[in-house]
């Protein structure tokens, strides 16, 4: 990003679930140009596709911190 227009809160909390996913997981979530790239979008797999067993609400908030809104560019 050239300019800071496409940052903010929402920026701090996606660094932290990707914190999060790292840590449980062992890989890096895709970058937000290949999450949003609308004929080939790179998904990132759930926590129990690594044979990790959370809570749901926790996951489903981590993943949800992880989602781009590309028609905004920036987070939901």
């Amino acid at each position: 990003m050239s300019n800071g227009s496409r940052q903010g809160p929402w920026t701090d909390i996606c660094a932290l679930a990707a914190t999060i996913y790292k840590c449980v997981t062992g890989d890096c979530i895709p970058d937000a140009n290949a999450r949003i790239n609308p004929t080939n979008p790179a998904m990132i797999r759930p926590f129990d596709a690594y044979g990790v067993s959370l809570p749901a609400q926790f996951e489903a908030a981590v993943m949800r911190a992880l989602k781009t809104d590309a028609k905004k560019g920036r987070r939901p």
